[in-house]
């Protein structure tokens, strides 16, 4: 698989203060496109510098815990809530 599409990983992105929009996009698991009609919504949180639009790591990692990310941090490894979507047992 070319590097540049290959899947990324949290634990890849962490780290990082921000991730271009197409990294953001393999990160979700969808379109280059998609991400960028996401970002023209406001559905991804992003940072434009100049030309540049870029996702800022934090905001997309807590967008993905859900609105209970400060109460309850995901771990590596962890399985990750996205808010209205549950799973009855």
């Amino acid at each position: 698989m070319d590097a540049g599409t290959q899947d990324l990983t949290i634990e890849e992105v962490a780290g990082r203060p921000t991730i271009h929009v197409e990294e953001a996009a393999r990160l979700l698991g969808i379109g280059r496109s998609t991400a960028y009609e996401a970002a023209r919504r406001q559905e991804l949180p992003t940072l434009r510098i100049g030309r540049r639009l870029l996702v800022p790591v934090p905001q997309l990692l807590a967008l993905l815990r859900g609105p209970l990310a400060e109460q309850t941090p995901a771990l590596p490894g962890e399985l990750v809530s996205f808010g209205a979507v549950s799973v009855d047992s």
